[in-house]
């Protein structure tokens, strides 16, 4: 038996949903890993600027090394959600909730040092400064995986 002779025409079709925040997802994660090596470069630069030649000749080689891994790393997640690959958005994922619970416990480590005075360098803009990025990095990622489970099939 057939069922497309049982179900009407308009339950057949499904629409298809917009997939522009992938996009603008995609393209930011691509932006951000090519313009990883001129920020390394730059750090490396105010590094050399501070601490002398020497230092740069010595620290130079494993800057370069590192950020040529992490800006091809972050390209090619970036690809992956743009051809709308789920891998590229279980890895952002990844990176999202990572970020956040670096900032969520700097936050905790700050607010506690700064309460009890055991810390030194611990003031209010520091905390307020990890607060505001780990609830920015872990809303980023709620938003995202709502966003991706909009998008499953029905």
């Amino acid at each position: 038996m057939c069922f497309t002779k049982i179900l009407p025409e308009p339950l057949i079709r499904l629409q298809t949903k917009s997939y522009i925040w992938g996009y603008i997802t995609g393209i930011g994660t691509i932006l951000m890993g090519l313009l990883w090596v001129p920020f390394e470069f730059n750090a490396m630069v105010f590094g050399s600027w501070m601490e002398g030649p020497a230092w740069y000749m010595e620290n130079a080689p494993d800057a370069v090394i590192g950020a040529t891994v992490k800006a091809i790393a972050l390209t090619s997640i970036g690809l992956l959600v743009v051809f709308k690959k789920a891998l590229g958005w279980y890895l952002i994922w990844l990176i999202l909730f990572s970020f956040g619970v670096i900032f969520l416990s700097l936050f905790v480590g700050m607010a506690y040092a700064y309460i009890t005075g055991a810390g030194f360098g611990a003031d209010l803009f520091g905390i307020s400064l990890f607060s505001a990025l780990s609830v920015f990095f872990l809303t980023l990622l709620w938003v995202q995986v709502r966003y991706w489970q909009s998008r499953r099939a029905m």
